[in-house]
């Protein structure tokens, strides 16, 4: 697995990425993991079924990016999104963020240079949450976590609930959301009935037998979706 290691700033936060085969010449896809996650668990889970040109990201607090003392607003992770692909200078991408991942992706997509020709939703409404106390807690049991107490303290303390729809807007034509089973997915029936009214051309795919961490449950299931999406 050819991969190169990027720490990116981002007004003096690094941002780390790692990046799968920079030689390929399709169209990059970018992969931003989950709330508490890292890019090193993406290349543990699926790196070595990428084929095209990839970077995971590490938002600020997690991984091996910094952890700074202010600045955990979703605008401020956003942007962190937004840096790294800024930083690239890519002419297009795809991007793919798994649960709340994709609801921070989508708050970057005005920040982001590239056009963004295929947007994938990994099972998540597309709301930022008003994180609390409790969360954190939970958080702070799962040991495991790549995620920073003070990055916990700072989004707890910044969270508002924001509906973020909007922004895929301009993505409209280009989205797909991935789901799981039903009892197990966290993009209910209700969530997926209202993208589909809002979004009228969005595919929805279904992953029987996957639960919300789809990527772990079958890495190369997952990764067929996400490709057949964005070559399509």
């Amino acid at each position: 697995m050819d991969t190169i290691e990027h720490y990116i700033d981002n007004n003096s936060v690094k941002i780390h990425a790692i990046e799968f085969n920079p030689s390929s010449e399709e169209i990059p896809l970018v992969m931003v993991p989950g709330m508490g996650n890292a890019a090193e668990e993406i290349a543990e889970t699926v790196g070595p079924l990428l084929t095209r040109r990839t970077i995971a990201l590490s938002l600020r607090g997690r991984g091996k990016s910094d952890s700074p003392s202010v600045g955990w607003r979703l605008e401020d992770q956003a942007s962190d999104i937004a840096a790294a692909i800024n930083h690239f200078a890519f002419p297009k991408i795809s991007l793919f963020g798994h649960s709340t991942g994709g609801s921070i992706a989508a708050r970057a997509l005005p920040m982001i240079s590239a056009e963004v020709v295929a947007f994938i939703i990994g099972d998540f409404p597309p709301v930022y949450p008003k994180y609390s106390e409790q969360w954190r807690e939970r958080v702070r049991q799962k040991s495991a976590l790549p995620i920073t107490d003070v990055a916990l303290a700072g989004i707890v303390a910044a969270a508002e609930y924001t509906d973020v729809s909007d922004y895929l807007e301009m993505v409209s034509s280009k989205l797909c959301a991935i789901t799981g089973d039903p009892d197990t997915s966290l993009l209910k029936a209700e969530h997926i009935l209202k993208l589909e009214q809002k979004f009228p051309l969005i595919r929805i795919e279904r992953l029987d037998g996957c639960s919300h961490e789809f990527l772990s449950d079958d890495p190369a299931r997952s990764m067929g979706t996400i490709e057949r999406f964005i070559s399509s």
